[in-house]
């Protein structure tokens, strides 16, 4: 009975399991399995070719990565694959307009980050402050760099227009005493001294 598009159950893929558990493939079967496998899973004949994961698929993917720990032994054999001959970049380099791709990229982001980073500072600041207590309930990540400068800069200036407002509105003691003690004393007698 052919398998194809047809679901195994849950016992049969234990059963499957439980059989290949402890079975160790000889050198040259491996060889021959890698032989016989070469290039019938590249380009076209891949099954992902053309296509790409959901959002929804990529987010599954990352939940079951989440918290998974590899041993160091693993990391060991993992780290050998990629060393000296078995790197794919061995004896190759970037060219000129890659490298200045994955600069222009990099700066972006970085960028886009600083500019996250200084609006959730700029919104702690001041909890006190209602104008900047509004400004925090906000996303801190912003659509782009150029708005995240433009909001930022909006509400620096709101914030020193609001404090210089109430530097106006609260009197100053010393300066009113000062006022009334100048129009207190007789004005100077005008014309030369003797």
């Amino acid at each position: 009975m052919p398998l194809k598009g047809t679901r195994m159950s849950a016992a049969t893929k234990a059963k499957i399991s439980a059989a290949r558990k402890g079975r160790k493939l000889s050198d040259e079967v491996r060889a021959k399995i890698s032989a016989a496998r070469k290039g019938r899973f590249t380009g076209e004949l891949n099954s992902m070719f053309g296509r790409t994961h959901s959002d929804e698929t990529k987010v599954k993917i990352s939940a079951a990565h989440k918290g998974r720990k590899l041993s160091d032994e693993v990391r060991a054999k993992m780290s050998a694959t990629h060393k000296g001959e078995l790197n794919s970049m061995f004896g190759r380099t970037l060219s000129e307009e890659t490298r200045a791709k994955i600069s222009a990229s990099k700066r972006a982001k970085a960028a886009a980050a600083r500019e996250a980073h200084a609006s959730a500072q700029f919104s702690a600041a001041s909890p006190s402050d209602p104008r900047t207590a509004a400004s925090s309930s906000r996303a801190v990540e912003p659509a782009s760099v150029a708005s995240a400068a433009a909001s930022t800069r909006e509400e620096w200036e709101d914030f020193f227009d609001f404090r210089r407002w109430e530097a106006d509105a609260t009197p100053n003691p010393f300066s009113s005493a000062i006022t009334q003690q100048q129009h207190s004393q007789p004005p100077a007698p005008s014309g030369p001294r003797p």
